[in-house]
């Protein structure tokens, strides 16, 4: 993986090690496996060494799983801070047995920050089981309606709206937006309404989204919510229509960002056709950001070794 390595960059390095690993041949797969988990338990930094080692738990052997987990939930306990924590025990979630799903709860209702804390709420409240889960998705909700500022309440509904069935999920999900619009700084209402509008996608309300893209008057914010759109109108088979929108952006991360949203869901014709618009973009920042992106799935549609070419070009850190 010399082509790999000559990411500046060592978060953006164990990134796309992380995401070639299952496209590599054996037994280069498992060398470079071992390599990364050696590495992932060096790290000195909680919030890194938890998610490093998150990315790497897929592709693990089941008597290998366990350890690696008890390892990612330690990490994430040790975490100084609210907005680390609920990000790692978010990403750490999908791959928790229920014992361990219990243990991770405690820990996101130890958050201080109200915000944080239901954030880690969110990402915990699909992999728990009943009675747990809807007691913590009603708690979540319950503190979501409590808060004061209008951006966290409208954010923190439209988020818990997911989880909930018909006509809950549209009664929250509107409230949520007619929170947002009541928001009087320019800025957040702006930035409420572009955070929104890919949980209205998700949820398969494309044509709410849309409305709510338009309605954005900061043309900055605006670009970013449908950026964020983008893979929800692909994966709903609007590939052509979303790879167009992602071309007319005339921001470049945005554009990146776009991209590699729309990686996963495109066919062999489309991805070379997005390759070739990341290779255009002229900020090598982004533009390595996109080629990252779009790596995997060339992999994933039958040519690692294009994909290792590519990375080869890739500089720079897009954080």
């Amino acid at each position: 993986l010399k082509a790999v390595r000559v990411i500046g960059d060592e978060q953006s390095q164990e990134e796309l090690i992380a995401a070639l690993i299952p496209h590599l041949p054996e037994p280069e797969r498992e060398r470079v496996l071992r390599k990364a988990l050696v590495a992932a338990r060096l790290i000195e930094d909680a919030h890194r060494r938890s998610e490093a080692l998150t990315k790497l738990i897929p592709h693990l052997l089941e008597s290998e799983m366990e350890q690696a987990l008890r390892e990612a939930l330690a990490a994430a306990r040790a975490i100084q801070d609210g907005y680390g924590q609920a990000k790692s025990l978010t990403m750490l979630a999908p791959y928790l047995p229920k014992p361990f799903l219990g243990e991770a709860l405690t820990v996101a209702k130890t958050i201080g920050e109200e915000h944080n804390r239901l954030e880690a709420l969110v990402g915990l409240v699909p992999f728990l089981s009943e009675p747990e889960r809807e007691q913590a998705l009603w708690e979540a909700l319950a503190s979501a309606k409590a808060i004061q500022d209008k951006y966290w309440r409208a954010t923190a509904l439209g988020r818990l709206a997911f989880y909930l069935p018909e006509p809950e999920r549209e009664h929250f999900l509107q409230e949520s937006l007619e929170m947002a619009r009541l928001v009087q700084n320019d800025y957040w209402q702006a930035r409420a309404l572009a955070e929104l509008t890919p949980r209205l996608g998700e949820l398969g309300y494309l044509e709410e989204a849309l409305a709510t893209v338009n309605a954005i008057k900061d043309e900055c914010w605006r670009t970013e919510a449908l950026a964020r759109l983008v893979p929800w109108l692909a994966k709903a088979g609007h590939l052509k229509e979303a790879l167009a929108a992602t071309r007319a952006m005339e921001d470049e991360q945005w554009q990146a960002v776009a991209l590699a949203g729309l990686a996963p869901y495109l066919p062999e014709l489309l991805l070379w056709e997005a390759f070739t618009l990341a290779q255009e973009l002229e900020d090598e920042y982004w533009r390595g950001w996109a080629l990252a992106g779009l790596t995997p799935r060339m992999a994933e549609l039958g040519y690692p070794e294009k994909a290792l070419a590519v990375a080869q070009a890739i500089r720079g850190d897009p954080n």
